[in-house]
């Protein structure tokens, strides 16, 4: 797998690579058979959310989530949601899953680099508030969604808008967190007409300037940039090291929380799930993540619709810079930088706002 001089690096940095999977949040193997759609009933009248096509796997998520919940005293279960599929035009399945209010105006979440559709509960309650539905799509490789070669960012946005068919919806807002945010934008950039506003939240920027910070995630990305290949081997070893640690990440997300000022009971295990979760399938979608982010094949100048930026002056993943130029290189953007905050505590001190703003863009 390449000279010892390589060997050695990578396994210099496993440690560090489990650090960063834990940092940006965001298993058991899939089951054989291919889950077709089917429509559910949407919300039960206790509020708890299920999904509106596709079908549940509570054996599979309760597999998953084993150590988590023993961890968490039984209180995980709440947290999240259950497992949805879909298919769009050319066969390929997708994970999703749908938090907030069943008829609000649509909103397409994308999840950060690990994550999964499980992010998106943190946006539930504020969603049902707000009239948002909130579709966490999960990119291929990730959670349920099945693995397929997607080259560029652009590729991504074309998927995003098949699903979007899919679900029937014609005009709706996209909203991406984290290294979720130029899948956001590459939606804008494809199909203005149909998207009422993007929203970026702590989001990377553009491949001349993505602002990592985390010396771990540089490396991936660097590894990543050469072949999704090179990128693998220091995810797969930091997983490993994840699940006979699995305790330890917990107290660590827990404390990184606090340090932000985020007290939502269970946030922790929650954020842990969703990253447990992106790996259910193996890791080629994260590696595929990390070639991808340098490789938009669009410029940030191209995005012809109105983006909303909200970015924390004190995080610590991505620089303020980045988010700055960013802002500055898109045609119509309303950038709001938030002093205080961190990568994390935008979305808990901030959802109200962000939520609002993008469904004003997409009446319901």
């Amino acid at each position: 797998m390449g000279s010892p001089r390589v060997k050695r690096r990578l396994m210099r940095h496993r440690k560090q690579c489990s650090c960063y999977l834990v940092m940006l949040l965001t298993r058991t193997r899939r089951p054989e058979e291919a889950r077709s759609p089917e429509p559910a009933a949407g919300f039960s009248k206790d509020g708890a959310c299920t999904f509106m096509r596709g079908t549940t796997d509570e054996n599979r998520l309760e597999s998953m989530t084993g150590p988590l919940e023993r961890l968490t005293g039984g209180r995980l279960a709440a947290l999240i949601g259950g497992n949805a599929t879909l298919r769009i035009a050319g066969g390929l399945r997708l994970g999703y899953a749908e938090f907030g209010h069943p008829e609000g105006a649509p909103i397409l979440f994308f999840h950060g680099i690990p994550g999964s559709r499980l992010l998106g509960r943190t946006l539930h309650e504020q969603g049902r508030e707000c009239g948002a539905r909130i579709i966490a799509l999960e990119r291929p490789g990730f959670g349920l969604s099945e693995y397929r070669p997607v080259p560029t960012v652009l590729d991504w946005g074309q998927l995003a808008c098949s699903a979007a068919d899919a679900l029937g919806l014609e005009r709706f807002s996209v909203l991406g967190v984290s290294g979720g945010g130029p899948y956001a934008l590459a939606c804008g950039r494809i199909t203005p007409e149909r998207v009422g506003a993007v929203g970026i939240v702590s989001s990377l920027g553009s491949p001349e300037a993505l602002g990592v910070l985390n010396r771990s995630s540089r490396l991936l990305v660097a590894l990543g940039r050469i072949s999704p290949r090179l990128a693998a081997p220091p995810i797969v070893l930091a997983r490993r090291r994840l699940d006979r640690h699995i305790d330890r990440a917990l107290a660590e997300l827990e404390s990184l929380l606090a340090a932000e000022g985020v007290d939502h009971p269970g946030a922790a295990a929650l954020l842990l799930a969703d990253l447990l979760e992106a790996f259910s399938s193996g890791c080629r979608g994260v590696a595929g993540d990390c070639a991808r982010v340098s490789r938009w094949w669009f410029k940030p100048e191209e995005v012809q619709v109105r983006v909303h930026l909200w970015h924390g002056c004190d995080d610590r993943n991505v620089s303020i810079a980045a988010a700055e130029r960013l802002a500055e290189r898109l045609p119509d953007c309303d950038a709001r930088f938030l002093s205080g905050a961190g990568h994390f505590g935008v979305i808990p001190r901030h959802s109200e706002e962000i939520l609002s703003t993008l469904v004003e863009s997409v009446p319901a």
